[in-house]
């Protein structure tokens, strides 16, 4: 069988005729070189000509490098996959995506072993249970999608442009990012395996035996004091860094301590965790480390133990309520519990708590015992 020969590439000659290539601009070399990049990522004659007469020669190549292969319409992908086209717009606007239209040539090959992989989670669990997973992943890759872009204006963009860089150059470079992508896909393959793993082992720990969405937990809140001044005291820009600063470090702590970081509300990280003592260090420990920084005010920290209720990665309920009301009870560098949290946990080397009495926190009816928490040994120092 004849190996199937792929077509040479144009010459230069014949990218002038075409109108890519002005042979008297500055930059005829460095575009010539950014033709032959694209053309080789697989990009063809005809998107880069349509791509030219929009202004943008890299944006439709950036497409065929994101997404490569011939494109199908959404009515293709139908009869394609034996999925019914309503089905098809449910899951693209579940994962957070505007619909293209019945007609466009839009997707690829890709799309239609998805399509099919969405369908054998619909059969395993049910068609709307598959959706909310999909909202769910959708709502996590549109952030990862978000940051990554941003990674790249900030950190590769902006130098080349201050360095006067072409916009030529510019494209190539960001053609080169967006090629990167496989490696990106196998690295959250591999992390969404060790996820799931973990999220297993949890289940198992807090669930008893029993198939419920309750769980015996410590939910714990740890916020920055006076963020809404200090927030006003810094550029936008060095605030959103501090933030994320703030976030890497209550993640690590939260991480070393066998919790798991929920979210993050602006000034405020929410973590969960099956042990109140682990909880108790977690706390403690964002709390040192954030001092430690020197570019991130105080912090302070909420704990509440007891049932809560899992759904779609977050989680829900009184105690959860609770938590979050304790932690605005909480001085700068303390950590405050409900009483109730340690009742059955007896003081564990290096955690302890003095008592502080009731509280009436906003939407209970009755007042709350609170506790702080202490370090009894190796007191970390202000």
């Amino acid at each position: 069988m004849e190996a199937i020969r792929k077509p040479p590439a144009p010459n230069r000659d014949e990218l002038i005729a075409l109108g890519l290539l002005d042979p008297g601009a500055a930059d005829a070399a460095d575009r010539e070189l950014l033709l032959q990049f694209l053309l080789a990522r697989g990009s063809t004659l005809e998107e880069l000509r349509r791509s030219n007469e929009l202004g943008d020669l890299v944006g439709a190549s950036i497409d065929q490098t994101l997404r490569p292969g011939p494109r199908l319409t959404r009515r293709e992908l139908a009869w394609r996959t034996a999925i019914d086209d309503d089905v098809l717009v449910q899951l693209r606007q579940a994962m957070g995506l505007p619909d293209p239209g019945v007609t466009a040539a839009f997707y690829t090959e890709a799309d239609v072993l998805a399509a099919r992989a969405f369908e054998r989670l619909s059969l395993l669990f049910s068609e709307s249970v598959a959706l909310q997973l999909m909202r769910v992943a959708g709502a996590a890759l549109s952030r990862i999608a978000e940051a990554s872009v941003s990674a790249f204006a900030v950190n590769v963009e902006a130098p080349l442009r201050a360095a006067g860089t072409t916009e030529v150059s510019m494209g190539r470079a960001f053609a080169e990012v967006a090629s990167s992508l496989p490696d990106l896909g196998r690295l959250l393959d591999v992390q969404l395996r060790h996820h799931v793993e973990a999220a297993i082992h949890q289940f198992m720990l807090t669930s008893n035996g029993a198939v419920s969405e309750t769980h015996s937990l410590t939910v714990g809140f740890v916020d920055i004091v006076g963020s809404t001044a200090w927030a006003r005291s810094l550029s936008p820009s060095t605030h959103a860094a501090r933030i994320q600063h703030f976030a890497q470090l209550a993640g690590d702590a939260v991480s070393l301590h066998g919790g798991r970081l929920v979210k993050l509300i602006g000034d405020e990280a929410m973590f969960v965790v099956a042990d109140s003592a682990a909880a108790c260090r977690i706390a403690l420990d964002i709390i040192n480390r954030c001092a430690a920084a020197g570019n991130i005010p105080q912090v302070r920290a909420g704990l509440a133990t007891g049932d809560v209720i899992s759904r779609d990665g977050d989680y829900h309920g009184e105690v959860v309520n609770l938590a979050a009301r304790i932690v605005k009870c909480a001085e700068p560098d303390c950590v405050v519990a409900a009483r109730s949290s340690f009742e059955a946990t007896s003081r564990v080397a290096g955690v302890g708590w003095t008592v502080l009495g009731a509280r009436y926190l906003r939407g209970f009816d009755e007042p709350v015992e609170l506790v702080q928490v202490v370090r009894t040994k190796l007191r970390a120092a202000a």
